[in-house]
């Protein structure tokens, strides 16, 4: 389901990226001198559609960034957790295993009064 799902959305939204590419292939100046706009000594020719995806994609990677930081303390707290959790099991297998060991020996005492000795 999920993959017919892919293609019925991931086709078409491929095609409209392809036409979009193709109608803007037209090249435009990316100045990045806003002292001398005239003449800018920065400059790049790119095609609009390349400008285009290059500031999606920054966009895309400015924001993946900045959710990773927002969601440090998180991660942070699900490390902690981890670790107490890590170190409770540790106590409760060694807890575990002395019960174990004190309890073998009260096998062997006969309770009083029961006419076995």
């Amino acid at each position: 389901m999920r993959r017919a799902l892919r293609w019925i959305v991931g086709l078409p939204l491929a095609l409209l990226v392809i036409m979009f590419a193709i109608a803007n292939r037209q090249f435009v100046t990316l100045s990045l001198d806003p002292i001398n706009p005239s003449d800018p000594s920065a400059s790049v020719d790119l095609p609009l559609w390349l400008l285009f995806f290059l500031g999606a994609l920054a966009g895309v990677v400015v924001g993946y960034v900045s959710c990773w930081f927002a969601q440090g303390k998180y991660r942070k707290r699900a490390r902690e957790v981890e670790a107490e959790a890590s170190r409770l099991r540790s106590e409760r297998d060694q807890l575990a295993s002395q019960v174990k060991q004190d309890a073998e020996p009260a096998r062997d005492i006969v309770p009083m009064g029961t006419g076995w000795i």
